[in-house]
């Protein structure tokens, strides 16, 4: 489970609020598997060296993204600044529609 599914069970748990719903919640999610891989797997996605680039669990996704390549040996790059900045944007806005909605839930129950 990534960080943003967790996110998500523990304001549906403590606050009824589901994050999931919002319009940008499927491109936060990609986002953020695409982030991870950057940072967590020096941007390749090769997770089983013993399957092909093609057979690996998430080669669809990165293909069919037309911001990124995927390059033969499973390095991923994205292949504008102004993709990398439209994600900033993105994700910046999504969060402040996150918290404006925590705060809404805290200031109706402690009413």
């Amino acid at each position: 489970m990534i960080i943003t599914d967790k996110a998500n069970n523990y304001l549906k748990d403590t606050l009824n609020i589901n994050i999931n719903q919002n319009k940008k919640w499927s491109t936060f999610q990609e986002n953020s598997k695409i982030r991870n891989f950057i940072i967590h797997n020096s941007g390749n996605i090769i997770k089983d060296y013993e399957k092909s680039i093609g057979q690996q669990p998430d080669y669809k996704m990165f293909v069919a993204n037309k911001n990124i390549t995927v390059t033969d040996t499973g390095s991923l790059f994205i292949n504008s600044s102004e993709r990398i900045r439209q994600i900033l944007v993105l994700e910046i806005e999504f969060i402040n529609e996150v918290y404006s909605e925590v705060i809404k839930k805290l200031k109706e129950e402690t009413k």
